[in-house]
């Protein structure tokens, strides 16, 4: 179907090599191993390099060691890392748990740090790291066949012209997700799983038990509505959580201030109503011309932005869904947002 290269130390590193080859044929793929190179014209580094910016798919395996270190102060493991993700090839990364060098530390944590990567794993023998390399070429199929990320901003579009106002001009938060691959939801069925709903936003700070919850039964979609939230199935799977994210009080700055802690909560009770292993996420800030994602400031005055920026959003594509990259990815998402809608008082 496809090459994958398979980049890591090779010294002493040889069962786990051969165990992610062994994956790699099971699932239709081609391994690409330095080891098989046959001569070329130019150095082993510069062949490795090559094939880590040509070939379909970079399957990274860091153990304890950093290995042999180019002219540049890197590793050639490091180096062919840094080129698949400026060539923006599809990222494989599985990390043994054990003690690593403090290069190779370093070294792990840029890896964890990196957005962009589709699929990362931890293991301990070579059996585990068989089986994680198996899942995680499973999990890119499914990528490969989603539907574009324009393909699901028009469906969270369609869906809001559902579950909004046009006249609305207050702060709002938007939570979307669309299970890849695609699967049918039977709305009707889900009207008796409205309570079930409603209990797992109370558990997760999104609703209060006495206030009750407003179900709404429509013909395209199903949901319900209890104090600022409101939350809506559709038949495709699509999951819409719409709520007013700002800190309301009596005084002057009500209305104003959308606390990153606020968001963070808002978007962890989100994930509990997410019940599949992959698909798209979106996190969306919309009408915040005259509203700030910060805390509240203390004191009788403030100083109001005449204008400014009204919306931002993020979406990512999650293969597998998990609840660390999930939470890594929403607060990165929460500094973009502080960064766009800052509170300055000069």
């Amino acid at each position: 179907m496809g090459t994958a290269f398979i980049s890591s130390v090779i010294g002493g590193f040889e069962e786990y090599r051969q165990a992610a080859k062994e994956a790699v044929e099971l699932m239709d793929h081609s391994p690409i191993m330095s080891e098989n190179f046959a001569a070329r014209p130019y150095s082993p580094e510069v062949a490795c390099i090559n094939e880590a910016e040509q070939s379909d798919i970079y399957l990274l395996i860091l153990g304890s060691k950093y290995g042999f270190e180019t002219g540049e102060g890197i590793s050639v493991t490091h180096a062919e890392f840094r080129a698949a993700r400026t060539a923006n090839r599809p990222i494989l990364a599985f990390i043994q748990q054990c003690e690593m060098e403090p290069k190779q530390y370093t070294f792990k944590e840029e890896v964890e740090a990196y957005q962009g990567g589709v699929f990362r794993a931890s293991f301990t023998t070579a059996q585990e790291l068989k089986d994680q390399v198996i899942r995680a070429l499973r999990q890119l199929e499914t990528m490969s066949q989603a539907v574009s990320e324009e393909e699901f901003k028009r469906r969270i579009d369609a869906a809001l012209g559902n579950l909004t106002e046009d006249w609305n001009s207050e702060p709002e938060l938007i939570l979307a997700f669309l299970p890849q691959p695609e699967r049918m939801v039977d709305i009707v069925g889900l009207e008796a799983q409205l309570d079930a709903i409603f209990n797992t936003l109370c558990q997760a700070g999104l609703a209060q038990f006495r206030d009750g919850y407003e179900p709404k039964i429509e013909p395209h979609w199903t949901g319900l509505e209890t104090g600022k939230v409101q939350v809506a199935y559709f038949p495709d799977g699509l999951i819409v959580l719409l709520t007013n994210p700002t800190a309301e009080n009596d005084g002057l700055f009500s209305g104003h201030f959308a606390p990153p802690g606020t968001i963070q909560n808002i978007a962890n009770g989100f994930r509990d109503l997410i019940n599949a292993n992959s698909g798209y996420v979106c996190i969306e800030l919309r009408n915040m011309s005259n509203a700030y994602v910060a805390d509240q400031p203390e004191g009788n005055s403030f100083s109001m932005k005449i204008w400014g920026d009204d919306n931002l959003g993020f979406s990512r594509l999650f293969a597998p869904l998990t609840a660390g990259t999930y939470q890594g990815w929403i607060k990165h998402c929460i500094n973009r947002f502080k960064r766009q809608f800052a509170y300055k008082t000069d």
